[in-house]
């Protein structure tokens, strides 16, 4: 909810700002997210996996939309980012 409210009780607006701006020149990630689109639209999003779960929060914070899939398989990581990206659309 920080990343659709502007940070929230739980970030620094400037913080949140922080964290979704490029880091690295053109790179598409920021502090701990993944920086892209999705439809034309601002996509944030943070993938993981370990033993036996995979993971994917994804979010278009100019919509206020966010979904978070979990995945009880190994290696399943595709398959959560196209359940969080077909949720989101």
């Amino acid at each position: 909810s920080a990343l659709c409210a502007g940070g929230g009780p739980v970030l620094k607006p400037d913080s949140l700002a922080a964290m979704l701006k490029p880091q690295f020149g053109e790179e598409s990630f920021g502090l701990g997210f993944a920086l892209g689109t999705l439809d034309g639209r601002r996509r944030v999003g943070h993938g993981g996996a370990i033993y036996g779960f995979a993971t994917e929060l994804a979010a278009l914070p100019d919509d206020k939309l966010g979904v978070v899939v979990v995945a009880s398989r190994d290696l399943a990581n595709a398959v959560t980012t196209r359940i969080a990206d077909d949720a989101l659309r």
